[in-house]
C-alpha cells in the first residue's frame, strides 16, 4: 500500500495496549471503550495525512 501512496492505519496496534479493556467478545459495556480507542486512532491518522494549511 505504501508503494501506491496509501496511508496505513494499524487499528490493532491502537487497541492492543488497552486489550485488557477491549478483550473478549464485545459487549454493550466494552463497546464504547473500543469505539473511543479506534476513533482516536483514525482521527490522528486522518489529521496527519491531510494537507497542512498555508501560513
Amino acid at each position: 500500500m505504501a508503494e501506491e501512496g496509501v496511508a496505513w492505519n494499524d487499528l490493532w496496534a491502537a487497541v492492543k495496549p488497552s486489550r485488557t479493556n477491549c478483550r473478549g467478545s464485545v459487549t454493550s459495556t466494552s463497546w464504547p471503550q473500543v469505539q473511543a480507542v479506534l476513533a482516536k486512532q483514525v482521527a490522528e491518522v486522518i489529521t496527519r495525512e491531510l494537507p497542512k494549511p498555508a501560513s
